[in-house]
């Protein structure tokens, strides 16, 4: 059971949305009355033959003199001949006109997804047509860290932990409870389910936490930690959710189903594999499949499954097609910038899948593969295997580096701002590399590690570990 990282941040609390930005002169207007604080960029285009790029924005904040205070994001998605340019601002809170970041996660055993509504209070909304890009950005923990503080819980932590816009830390525990606790490790509140929740939890907008439980639902808690609503199913739902551009909750359940349902817990459509979903399924939409699904809405939900497959499904619930591997997959699916599904499977290869279904590579290691894959930004593939080793390789399935850890590595990778990593292994160490595949730190715990880390704006890391305790590294 591991997690992955989710490409999330969030920021303050008043901020403003700018329609798509086609061009210079609606980028000085967009900015005549007041320079933010903070700016996203995503989905970079050229439209009649001009290249949109920062620069015109630099250009128009320099002679401002704005310059200096500008914090700025970008996201290039490539790959397609025409894109809108995407722009949000984010000012400063009103609260003592202090900023406030905080980091953000989502997913369990996971994979990386477009994000849409995640965190509290005016979080950051990346556009849902951004491919997703396995990074943080902030950075982490460098050479050094320690444990800040570790939070016991009443048994072992399968689930990764979500860092909200209210800094509120939520993670699920096998003693049946959803936990929120503070960034200084008290208990803020928690929710008991009826039976282990080794999944990890998805944050919206609202601040609502999407989470599944082995008593067969899925659960809506709100931000005070009470109960919204909850959805049966079949079995046991260790999957965690990704949510669309419509507020949708889309998660796979061990009952061999992938669910889609609306925000207010209605079952939408729900498509039937051939075996357990684990893995939580990514979100694409960034065109190129064809999908036959509702007009005006391309996005493509791409989930792994116990049977061997990879699945893309249209957002009406229908296959588009399915790849097979040679083992049951457990490894969630992370989406490259050019579509390209990368997962891994118990057949020990990580796979390099194209948007038409056919294979691109694969890369094999020495043992079974239930990490999922992290994208740097420098376009790395980093993800854990069975026989120890935590791997980096290119796009073109090369191996950059592989480090060997004392034991299996069956957590997911987070790489933060500086491509730094960061991972968890059974050998009950929790791991900070370099982007070379070089130790910077390593932190020990009292059991295996299975929970991915998550990375906050305040450069520490989060993990859970088998010995009950949530630790804090900085």
């Amino acid at each position: 059971m591991c997690r992955h990282p989710r490409d999330a941040f969030m920021l303050g609390a008043r901020w403003i949305r700018i329609p798509p930005i086609y061009n210079y002169q609606e980028f000085e207007k967009a900015f005549k009355q007041d320079i933010p604080d903070y700016i996203i960029l995503d989905n970079l285009s050229q439209k009649e033959g001009k290249q949109q790029s920062i620069d015109h924005l630099f250009l128009i904040l320099r002679e401002k003199g704005e310059i200096e205070k500008l914090k700025y994001y970008e996201k290039d998605n490539s790959g397609q001949d025409y894109r809108k340019i995407r722009v949000w601002i984010y000012e400063r809170t009103e609260n003592g006109g202090q900023k406030s970041e905080v980091g953000g996660r989502i997913c369990r055993r996971d994979v990386p997804v477009p994000i849409t509504d995640v965190g509290l209070r005016r979080a950051v909304i990346f556009s849902p047509l951004s491919p997703p890009i396995s990074h943080f950005p902030f950075k982490g923990p460098g050479k050094g860290a320690k444990v800040a503080w570790k939070f016991k819980a009443g048994h072992e932590i399968f689930s990764s932990p979500v860092v909200t816009g209210e800094g509120l830390v939520i993670f699920g525990c096998d003693d049946s409870n959803i936990y929120a606790i503070t960034k200084k490790g008290k208990l803020k509140w928690k929710y008991r389910a009826d039976y282990y929740v080794s999944a990890s939890p998805a944050v919206s907008s609202d601040g609502t936490v999407y989470i599944g439980s082995d008593d067969q639902h899925l659960y809506a808690i709100n931000r005070k930690g009470k109960l919204k609503w909850r959805y049966k199913t079949g079995y046991y739902i260790s999957s965690g959710c990704s949510i669309d551009k419509k507020g949708n909750i889309i998660f796979g359940g061990e009952d061999g189903f992938i669910y889609c349902l609306n925000p207010a817990g209605k079952c939408l459509w729900k498509y039937k594999t051939g075996g357990e979903v684990i893995g939580t399924p990514a979100i694409w939409g960034g065109g190129g499949f064809q999908t036959g699904g509702e007009s005006g809405n391309n996005d493509v939900v791409i989930a792994t499954c116990g049977d061997g497959n990879i699945y893309a499904i249209s957002n009406n619930g229908k296959l588009i097609w399915k790849y097979k591997t040679e083992g049951g997959i457990i490894s969630s699916p992370a989406i490259d910038r050019d579509g390209t599904i990368y997962t891994g499977s118990r057949d020990g290869y990580l796979y390099a899948v194209k948007k038409n279904g056919n294979l691109k590579w694969r890369f094999k290691t020495g043992g079974e593969i239930v990490s999922s894959p992290a994208i740097g930004k420098d376009g790395k593939i980093v993800f854990g295997s069975s026989d120890g080793n935590v791997y980096a390789v290119s796009r073109v399935g090369k191996l950059y580096w592989k480090y060997k850890t004392g034991f299996k590595v069956e957590s997911s990778p987070a790489i933060d701002s500086k491509g730094n990593i960061y991972i968890g292994s059974h050998d009950r160490h929790v791991y900070g590399l370099s982007g070379k595949g070089n130790l910077l730190w390593k932190i020990e715990t009292g059991g295996a590690v299975y929970s991915s880390p998550a990375i906050s704006a305040d450069r520490a890391v989060y993990v859970g570990s088998m010995d009950k305790y949530l630790y804090k590294i900085k």
